[in-house]
């Protein structure tokens, strides 16, 4: 039986390597499976959530949380303008 000490460092190492997950459209982390056979029967699809965005494919973004910044609405208001 594994002792709740080695359960807890096996979580916080879980937790530590997480990678966020972004849509290659909008590059914000709203992406979920498309379906519920993705892997199994079919390639794993994924979907974006945002609604002004509507991404739907095979690839997505992987990054490191620490390496991840939200960027702040006034930055996407600036982008959309260009």
């Amino acid at each position: 039986m594994e002792s709740h000490k080695s359960k807890l460092i096996h979580l916080i190492f879980k937790i530590k390597t997480m990678k966020i997950s972004l849509c290659p459209k909008c590059k914000k982390p709203t992406l979920k499976q498309a379906t519920n056979v993705s892997g199994w029967l079919a390639p794993d699809m994924y979907e974006c959530t945002d609604d002004k965005c509507g991404y739907i494919g095979r690839i997505y973004i992987e990054v490191d949380p620490k390496d991840y910044k939200l960027e702040d609405e006034s930055d996407l208001n600036k982008e959309e303008e260009m």
